[in-house]
């Protein structure tokens, strides 16, 4: 009786449907957390659970299962990548690819996320990968971000290299460059406030998630998922969900064996928009232009409709011509407002020494610039951590948390800051 109780706690909490993992893993985490809080009688936990907030939240973290690893169902990803060419890329490559993967679990997909664009030419500024997961615990092991070789099968060994640095134990941690793409938070879809304070993504990841909520449940996160997305943009769901959006949604045909739901039918390949003689317009052609190498395989790419746009024109000078790999051709780049060059110039000599808090300092100012704040912070937080007496990276941050309406956290750095300044900080 006491158990059924306990699975409409969860069920309030977070719509799971406890049909949808049986009952024994209820009881399951139950009685591993009955055994933490020293309690022998279920009642007594029961009792515990309606009174502390706070025991609900490690019930939530035992039920919670983050089973997953690096590019899980590869297909998904390379069709984020044809998405991503063949129609984001031509109509709204000024802005930055926008992408959510929720439940994030421990990292593996955001990650996996942040490394497919990488490896087909993007460039970070061009790609904003936010992550989230109802699990507190499990947003820790985001941001620790360490890796078993059980996270990697099926995963080359030339990909895991590439982008990843072996550290003690025998795990492996993704390097500077593919940790700074993504940004964890804690949050529930079903929770109003956090729909409400987001802006819409053009790709959302939501794989596996509905299958554990109940008929209304899923209507709710599918209300969700509705608001969340744009209207051109793709649903990436399990196997055993698109059905849960047939009536509304069409199954993408352009994108098959992906589990991809659209909210038009897609034959036309984008929204219709008719004009005003009732005539679908033509679809916009695109063309890229490949560069040079950024680290190794990876090739930085830049849409040709950023060529009109004036921030991002070289003036009076071509990027070969401009003190080419160093630093000091980095900031003459910024300062001409070709932030993709000098992204892509930083990124080069990051790859050769990590540890220049003056290139981290470059790319949160660029960062700046292309109004792309969280990114942005994590380059600064990169300064303090390498010389945390960089008085400027102090007072950048100290703006950003005050314009944010953190005020602690401002006056912190702010007095940070001031004794940098006192001992003469660079």
């Amino acid at each position: 009786m006491f158990l059924e109780k306990i699975s409409s706690i969860l069920y309030d909490s977070i719509g799971l449907n406890t049909n949808s993992i049986g009952q024994q893993a209820i009881l399951d985490a139950v009685n591993i957390r009955m055994k933490d809080c020293s309690i022998n009688d279920i009642e007594q936990y029961h009792v515990k659970l309606l009174t502390q907030d706070s025991e609900l939240k490690e019930l939530i973290e035992e039920v919670v299962v983050p089973e997953t690893w690096f590019f899980r169902d590869n297909k998904p990803f390379k069709q984020l990548i044809k998405f991503a060419d063949e129609e984001w890329g031509a109509k709204t490559s000024n802005k930055p690819l926008r992408i959510l993967s929720l439940p994030c679990a421990t990292g593996e997909e955001p990650y996996s996320i942040a490394m497919t664009m990488l490896e087909a030419g993007f460039m970070p500024s061009q790609v904003q990968i936010e992550a989230l997961d109802i699990s507190k615990r499990n947003i820790r092991r985001c941001r620790e971000a360490e890796y078993r070789p059980h996270s990697f099968r099926g995963v080359a060994n030339s990909v895991r290299d590439r982008f990843f640095h072996e550290v003690e134990g025998n795990k492996y941690q993704p390097d500077i460059i593919v940790k700074s793409m993504v940004n964890f938070s804690q949050a529930s879809i079903l929770d109003p406030k956090f729909l409400f304070s987001k802006k819409s993504y053009d790709v959302v990841f939501c794989r596996n998630l509905l299958i554990y909520f109940d008929s209304e449940t899923q209507l709710k996160a599918k209300r969700a998922l509705n608001k969340l997305l744009t209207a051109n943009g793709l649903l990436f769901l399990g196997h055993a969900e698109t059905g849960i959006f047939l009536n509304s949604w069409h199954l993408s045909k352009k994108y098959p064996k992906a589990f991809i739901m659209r909210k038009f039918n897609d034959g036309d390949e984008v929204a219709p928009k008719h004009n005003k003689n009732g005539i679908l317009p033509k679809r916009q052609t695109y063309q890229r232009k490949l560069v040079t190498n950024i680290k190794k395989s990876i090739k930085p790419r830049v849409f040709k409709a950023n060529t009109s746009n004036k921030e991002n024109q070289h003036t009076g000078h071509s990027f070969q011509d401009s003190n080419k790999e160093s630093l000091t051709g980095a900031y003459q780049l910024f300062s001409n407002k070709n932030f993709i060059d000098a992204e892509k110039l930083c990124l080069k000599l990051l790859d050769k020494n990590k540890q220049d808090s003056k290139i981290h300092l470059l790319l949160a100012q660029i960062h700046i610039e292309i109004k792309s704040i969280e990114q942005a912070k994590k380059y600064l937080h990169n300064v303090i951590y390498l010389s945390p007496g960089n008085y400027e990276a102090l007072m950048q941050l100290y703006r950003i948390e005050l314009n944010e309406g953190n005020n602690i956290q401002a006056e912190r750095l702010l007095k940070r800051a001031e004794r940098a300044q006192a001992k003469g900080g660079q």
